[in-house]
């Protein structure tokens, strides 16, 4: 029997090739500490996709420059940043291969909220409750049509 792995996957209106996924690995490479992705990242991801996988996600990418761990992390904060990732997603597509990325803010938190204790412990249900709460938030903004 041949596994799944190499199969075609579809997740909602995307189908990749297979089911190998590259995950998002900090690579601390932006070059004027201005959050853009250069010809490195261009290099790097085109080759991941040339690889054979399903899917690439790029690092770690912030939503602000207080956001990133470094300030060597990329950053997608403005339109200048959207259209310096345009390379990045053209050499992944180039490699038949789905670009995705992961977008987050490496903020400090001093403490938990309240809203998360007690009543998001325990159970298997109460311990899943804040992840169904951020899954549902999310697809609110997300087209039907996007995977």
């Amino acid at each position: 029997m041949a596994s799944p792995l190499f199969e075609l996957f579809t997740l909602r209106s995307m189908t990749t090739r297979n089911r190998l996924w590259v995950p998002p690995m900090c690579q601390y490479s932006v070059e004027q500490q201005d959050g853009k992705p250069t010809t490195y990242h261009v290099s790097h991801y085109g080759a991941l996709a040339r690889g054979g996988a399903g899917a690439v996600i790029v690092e770690m990418t912030g939503v602000e420059p207080a956001a990133r761990i470094s300030p060597y992390c990329l950053g997608i904060w403005s339109d200048g940043h959207t259209e310096a990732f345009k390379p990045v997603v053209e050499a992944i597509h180039a490699g038949g291969t789905k670009a995705g990325i992961q977008i987050a803010h490496a903020g400090r938190k001093a403490s938990t909220p309240g809203e998360l204790v007690p009543h998001d412990g325990g159970s298997l249900e109460n311990r899943a409750r804040f992840a169904r709460r951020v899954a549902c938030a999310v697809r609110l903004c997300v087209t039907p049509l996007s995977p």
